[in-house]
């Protein structure tokens, strides 16, 4: 009985420790992913003024996911992606310190000009990203590649403007 007990307990703490380093890699990972971000689609923009989580709630709405090409997605890709963009709307609250030149406002109610970000949705252990962004009614999603360690846009997977 003590046996399986302790079996089961350092079953526990061995898939609470995976958790939380799964936890602390995507933090990382989505730190270095806005800070690319921030110095490539907001390049040109001097101070960002966005809101102070990210969360992919209202985001992904209207994604079109055809087509399994070189750099397409498999169907169990789409099928995560899928799930994260619908039913992932917690917020991922932006350190001070993350995004160069910003103001990170509390409620997008503050001023109709604020950039809300999505949640980076990682694919392929954190090789491909789906990003999503909303700016004065538009939505632009786009499809990233990680090559020798630095991120790339590979194209526009999607945009949905409010006319």
């Amino acid at each position: 009985m003590l046996k399986k007990i302790l079996t089961a307990t350092v079953l526990l703490l061995s898939l609470t420790n995976v958790y939380a380093q799964n936890n602390i890699q995507y933090k990382r990972e989505v730190k270095k992913f806005i800070q690319f971000v921030r110095g490539s689609e907001f390049a040109e923009i001097d101070t960002l003024i966005c809101r102070y989580y990210l969360c992919n709630k209202d985001l992904f709405s209207g994604m079109p996911l055809s087509g399994t090409g070189r750099n397409g997605l498999s169907e169990d890709e789409k099928s995560i992606l899928l799930d994260n963009a619908r039913n992932d709307t917690s917020r991922f609250y932006i350190p001070n310190r993350m995004i160069k030149r910003s103001i990170l406002v509390p409620d997008i109610a503050t001023s109709k000009k604020v950039w809300i970000l999505s949640k980076p949705i990682f694919l392929r252990s954190y090789l491909l990203c789906v990003f999503s962004y909303l700016y004065d009614d538009e939505v632009k999603i786009f499809l990233y590649k990680k090559e020798n360690g630095k991120w790339n846009k590979l194209f526009l997977i999607g945009g949905i403007a409010n006319y």
